[in-house]
C-alpha cells in the first residue's frame, strides 16, 4: 500500500519548464493565461482580488492544465509561482492563503510543509491541535499530556482515570468467574 506524504518527488516545475524546449514553454504559458480571469472584487483580508482559474479541475477542485504536445499535467498555481520568477521547493506544499484551491495569484500563495499546511486547515487534524484541554477541561500542559506511539495527546489524569477504571472492571470479572464455579 503506497502511502500519500503530501510531499511531490523529483524536480520543481521551474527546472522542468527551462528543460522545455522554448516552443513549447510558449505554448504553456499562452495555455495558462487563456484560463485564467481576475475577479472584480479583491480578497477581504488579503486586499488583492483573486486570479481564478477556469481550466478543467481534478477531483479535489485545484487547477489542472495539460502541457499542450504532452502527456505532463500542471497545477496552475504552481505555474503562477514559475511564471512569476519564484523558484518552487518540490518538497513543499502550496498554502492557498484566500482559501479558494483554482486561485492563481501569487500574492495569495505561500510554499509551506505538509504538516503546516494541515494544521492551518479545518479538518479534524488541525480542530484537536488547537484544544488546549481534553473532554474533561484538564489542560494539554507539559506536565498533564502524555503523547502516544501514534503521536496523539492524552491527557494524564483522565489516562489514570480510565485505566484504575478498567483495571476495577478486569478484576471484578475475574472475580466473577471464581466465585461462579
Amino acid at each position: 500500500m503506497r502511502v500519500a506524504t503530501g510531499k511531490r518527488t523529483g524536480r520543481s516545475y521551474f527546472d522542468e519548464l527551462e528543460a522545455l524546449p522554448e516552443a513549447q514553454q510558449k505554448q504553456l504559458r499562452k495555455a495558462f493565461y487563456a484560463r485564467i480571469r481576475t475577479e472584480a472584487e479583491p480578497h477581504p483580508t488579503l486586499g488583492s482580488p483573486c486570479v481564478v482559474w477556469t481550466g478543467e479541475t481534478n477531483g479535489k477542485g485545484y487547477g489542472l492544465l495539460r502541457s499542450p504536445g504532452s502527456r505532463r499535467s500542471f497545477v496552475p498555481h504552481r505555474l503562477a509561482l514559475v511564471f512569476n520568477g519564484i523558484r518552487d521547493d518540490p518538497s513543499l506544499v502550496v498554502n492557498h492563503l484566500c482559501l479558494n484551491r483554482r486561485c492563481c495569484n501569487v500574492d495569495h500563495a505561500e510554499q509551506i510543509t505538509s504538516g503546516e499546511n494541515v494544521l492551518l486547515g479545518v479538518g479534524p487534524t488541525a480542530i484537536n491541535a488547537a484544544k488546549w484541554t481534553c473532554c474533561r477541561d484538564h489542560l494539554f500542559d507539559s506536565e498533564n499530556t502524555y503523547r502516544t506511539a501514534t503521536g496523539a495527546r492524552q491527557c494524564r489524569i483522565c489516562r489514570r482515570f480510565l485505566n484504575r477504571r478498567r483495571k476495577a472492571r478486569l478484576k471484578a470479572s475475574r472475580t466473577a468467574i471464581w466465585t461462579a464455579t
